[in-house]
């Protein structure tokens, strides 16, 4: 590869993709040219898997060495490769020199060590041709070779993509794993719906997938972690998705979503990942072609009834398509890059930011619909409220003179009774009847015995001075008046006041055996409540003594 006329300065890093010489089970210490070693041109990147050897495909394990004669331009610099992740160990050597080695290259299984960790491997040069030797060996994963590009140029250049990669990585990881914990957090409160958390669910398997794949930065937190663990979590995270992704999607729009399809993915799910656990990664490596055929199948059948959701007009449909489309491109760029078909770079954590960002946005409208409809119910609460507060308040009132009716004054009386037998003091109760009222409605109508009715109401209530004091109509005629904290001396005050009253409000009752007005008879009576007795008690005192008033001759107060 001629770089004589390359400014690096000003066309900055440059990817060693191209046509490189190929020698199968060549090693370092190795000579080409006193070894009847065969050459071949291939083009990197790409696995040797396809690659003939004696007239037979090389398979996916062994050993090679991959060799590129760079053309430099002169002078001084402190350049850099910028290596992936290559199946599965290697070393790099330029002019015989071992810059750089990932793993531990070996030509066996028990020599050969595997590792995934991306690195930069410094390189000073005056310019001019140089030789770069790259050795590869691989007997643990179903691919054998360079997979990614290798990329050339100024150190400082190559470190700041590779900084600036790992920054996004972990921009993007953090978002998902930020947005999975919430959506967790969701279901945790909220438990009557399950698809917060198979999103959860759903968005950890790719979070985790962005820390093992790339740089895979889980390495520089833990780098004693063994490859066959870390290829584990690699393939596990991804194989289990789909089983969480078709949970959410039945959770959402069951109508659309047949059960059966769900049970159909998880079964598969669950298979690829029980392979993962219990076979080692020269096994479960090769599961991936059958998951990416149910990754496929999954993609187009969850298209299928996103578009019958939204035909159907079901909410948050066509801003699930539009989440669905991005991660679903980015799933099959993966797949495509994966069996290097293109060459671009791992995509599903970037399409499941965007899926993220839809599904919050659909949170936000269900949200916003939830608040609309609870304050819709409350308005409709409060005015029921209201309702049930005039609809209470009516049910205590009598209807024809609006003071308190009889149902109301036996609450009353029994509250009032507790509470004076607590503070041990005195309460009197008036019992009032309308004398020969009988006589008034037969002669003048009911209608004007309303309007008596009314008036006399009115003046019973505004001969009460103090808040506490209540007066309610008893039933008919007769009226009934509470006085807390009142003794019998002070009853007779009121009661005379009101009989007083009653009778200078001149009301004309001709038929009346007593006067040619209206006139009302009272009973009096006041005890001290006690807890073990009754409020009937004073009832009975107060109506008996309307009684002897009534027999005394009416028109007067008694005791």
């Amino acid at each position: 590869m001629d770089l004589g006329a390359w400014d690096f300065e000003r066309d900055g890093v440059v990817p060693l993709d191209g046509e490189w010489e190929f020698y199968w089970k060549s090693a370092p210490g190795k000579s080409i040219t006193s070894n009847p070693i065969t050459k071949q041109y291939v083009r990197m990147p790409g696995s040797w898997n396809e690659f003939l050897a004696d007239g037979k495909t090389i398979g996916e394990t062994g050993y090679a060495e991959y060799r590129l004669r760079l053309i430099l331009p002169t002078g001084e610099r402190r350049l850099a490769f910028s290596i992936p992740d290559l199946d599965t160990a290697y070393i790099l050597m330029i002019d015989g020199e071992r810059i750089c080695s990932g793993g531990t290259f070996g030509t066996g299984a028990d020599a050969s060590k595997p590792e995934w960790i991306p690195r930069v491997c410094d390189y000073s040069t005056r310019g001019g041709a140089v030789e770069v030797a790259l050795f590869i060996s691989n007997f643990h994963h179903r691919r054998g070779g360079p997979a990614n590009s290798m990329a050339f140029g100024l150190e400082e250049d190559i470190r700041l993509f590779r900084e600036k990669s790992i920054a996004f990585e972990m921009f993007l990881f953090g978002s998902i794993l930020v947005m999975s914990l919430y959506h967790l957090g969701i279901y945790l409160l909220r438990r009557k719906d399950p698809s917060p958390l198979f999103f959860s669910m759903f968005g950890l398997c790719i979070g985790v997938r962005g820390l093992v794949t790339g740089n895979y930065y889980l390495m520089h937190i833990w780098p004693s972690l063994p490859w066959e663990i870390l290829a584990k979590v690699t393939f596990g995270s991804i194989y289990i998705s789909p089983a969480f992704f078709t949970m959410f999607m039945h959770s959402l729009f069951p109508d659309e979503f047949d059960r059966r399809v769900v049970r159909v993915f998880q079964v598969s799910a669950i298979l690829l990942t029980a392979v993962v656990v219990f076979t080692q990664a020269l096994v479960f490596t090769h599961a991936l072609r059958v998951f990416q055929l149910l990754l496929v199948s999954c993609g187009v059948y969850a298209l299928y009834v996103l578009i019958k959701a939204a035909l159907r007009g079901r909410e948050g449909a066509v801003v699930f398509i539009a989440g669905f489309i991005f991660l679903f491109t980015a799933m099959v760029n993966d797949l495509l890059h994966n069996n290097q078909v293109i060459q671009t770079a791992y995509l599903t954590s970037f399409g499941l930011y965007f899926f993220i960002l839809s599904q919050a946005m659909l949170l936000s409208m269900r949200f916003s619909r939830a608040f609309r409809e609870v304050e819709t119910l409350l308005e409709e609460k409060g005015e029921l409220e209201d309702t049930n507060l005039v609809l209470e308040s009516l049910s205590f009132l009598d209807d024809l003179t609006a003071i308190p009716n009889r149902r109301r004054f036996s609450e009353f009386i029994n509250t009032e009774w507790r509470r004076s037998a607590r503070n041990q003091s005195t309460m009197a109760l008036l019992m009032i009847d309308i004398d020969f009222f009988k006589l008034f409605n037969d002669n003048y109508g009911h209608r004007a015995g309303d309007e008596a009715l009314q008036k006399v109401a009115t003046t019973l209530q505004e001969a009460l001075k103090r808040p506490g004091d209540f007066v309610a109509r008893y039933g008919g005629e007769e009226f009934v008046v509470v006085l807390p904290d009142t003794d019998v001396q002070g009853a007779l005050v009121i009661a005379e006041a009101m009989r007083r009253e009653i009778e200078e409000l001149g009301i004309v009752h001709r038929y009346s055996g007593i006067s040619d007005r209206l006139t009302i008879s009272l009973g009096v009576a006041g005890m001290q409540a006690e807890r073990d007795s009754s409020p009937r008690v004073l009832i009975e005192a107060a109506d008996a003594a309307l009684y002897r008033a009534k027999q005394a001759g009416r028109n007067r107060v008694e005791v």
